[in-house]
């Protein structure tokens, strides 16, 4: 796997001056199968099934190929450049941080999100009127954004 430190133009680490905090690529990019993947036909076809509802939920025991499968179904018949895809980890539970994925990723999908501004969202931004304003621009969209 390899892990490509972007920086975000600017982006200011909380009290560092002329610090850069960088997003990791890897985060939100779709993952490459690896070279052990076993194609597993039968949960293809049911996320296949699947991808006509708005949201899909997939869950199970941590190491049980739910990162590969779905990414799978991605790179099985959509145009990657359309996904906007995160992968989280323990550390990304906190609003600021979650909430910067989010909208990174939907911006390189080309979601014109929050025109004017490439920071990302400061810990004392998430809050009700953010994801309202969120919201309001994701229903904005000239196209549906599921």
């Amino acid at each position: 796997m390899t892990c490509t430190l972007e920086p975000v133009a600017s982006a200011q680490q909380p009290g560092a001056v002329g610090q850069v905090n960088p997003l990791l690529q890897s985060k939100i990019t779709v993952p490459d199968p690896p070279a052990f993947m076993v194609p597993r036909d039968r949960l293809s076809t049911r996320l296949l099934s699947c991808g006509r509802d708005q949201v899909t939920v997939v869950t199970g025991p941590a190491g049980s190929g739910k990162t590969q499968a779905v990414a799978a179904w991605v790179r099985g018949g959509r145009d990657t450049d359309q996904v906007a895809w995160i992968t989280l980890e323990e550390g990304d539970s906190t609003p600021a941080v979650f909430w910067t994925y989010v909208v990174e990723s939907l911006r390189r999908v080309g979601v014109p999100l929050f025109p004017g501004r490439a920071d990302p969202v400061p810990p004392d931004a998430v809050t009700r009127a953010f994801l309202i304003r969120l919201a309001a621009q994701l229903a904005g969209q000239p196209r549906p954004v599921t």
